[in-house]
């Protein structure tokens, strides 16, 4: 089932976003007339931009949409309350298309647990396959995630720059923190470069030299996942995140504001949820004789 909007797309040869900027700017009148207030608008057409984004110029299908949906969930990070927002945004852009059945359901506003955490051993067969089947820059962005605790959108800031410093400058939400980088990252990220010919920015780039965008990497992990047999709602960059933080915890013990600090956290309750995190049969095994 496809966005019925596409077929004319297709059949037109109109570009993709050049279609749906008309699209757009029609939704935008649309909230004009309602008699919206300028910060509502703006903040439904960015919501809606921003599903255009994760779906990278291709044909929005109901698989593409509850991907979406997964990714606001599973991979921001961001407050119930927000997200929930977001699907009442993408829900009324639907609606105000002629796409109702595309509609999806929303997220209860209660306290986010954290669940479908990826064990060590889902981690370890996903960098075996990165090293098999994936690349160089698979490895190291791998590495990145489980020894930084970065959110996919910081990944950003693991530069160059951030190496010669021995720290990243992670900017999320107006705010900047600044992340260690272990000399076992650094060894692994200086290799990387120079075999690369990376002189500054960005280190894991694509061919143009630019960041990755979140759409990208998440597919890309999802990818590697798949290959490890890694269950599917285990396979987010966040699952990696959740992962350093627990795996931090067993090494330094309960220093709450510590890791809340690397996480940029500003609510230690919520760094407070992995000290209640029970381990996996699989990792309790791997502590008996």
């Amino acid at each position: 089932m496809q966005f019925k909007l596409f077929p004319f797309l297709r059949k037109s040869g109109i570009k993709w976003g050049m279609f749906m900027k008309q699209v757009v700017i029609d939704y935008e009148q649309h909230l004009i007339d309602a008699g919206l207030a300028e910060s509502t608008i703006s903040k439904y057409l960015n919501d809606v931009e921003q599903l255009l984004d994760f779906a990278d110029e291709k044909t929005i299908t109901k698989n593409i949409i509850l991907d979406f949906k997964d990714f606001l969930t599973n991979e921001l990070g961001r407050e119930a309350s927000t997200i929930k927002s977001k699907i009442t945004s993408i829900n009324k852009f639907l609606r105000f298309s002629g796409n109702s059945k595309f509609i999806i359901k929303n997220i209860k506003t209660e306290v986010k647990k954290i669940d479908n955490i990826m064990s060590q051993s889902d981690f370890d067969n996903i960098m075996i396959e990165a090293k098999n089947n994936g690349t160089a820059r698979d490895v190291l962005m791998l590495e990145i995630f489980i020894r930084t605790g970065l959110r996919v959108s910081e990944l950003q800031y693991f530069t160059v720059e951030s190496l010669q410093q021995g720290h990243i400058l992670a900017k999320n939400k107006g705010e900047i923190r600044k992340v260690p980088i272990s000399v076992t990252l650094e060894k692994l990220a200086e290799n990387f470069i120079e075999n690369q010919g990376i002189e500054s920015g960005p280190i894991i780039q694509n061919q143009a030299g630019y960041s990755l965008g979140r759409n990208y990497i998440y597919k890309r992990i999802k990818w590697l996942a798949d290959l490890a047999k890694v269950k599917k709602n285990k396979a987010y960059p966040h699952s990696i995140r959740h992962l350093f933080a627990i795996n931090w915890l067993k090494r330094n013990g309960a220093r709450i504001k510590q890791l809340a600090d690397i996480l940029g956290h500003n609510s230690l309750d919520t760094t407070k949820k992995y000290l209640y995190i029970e381990d996996s049969i699989d990792d309790v095994r791997e502590t008996m004789d």
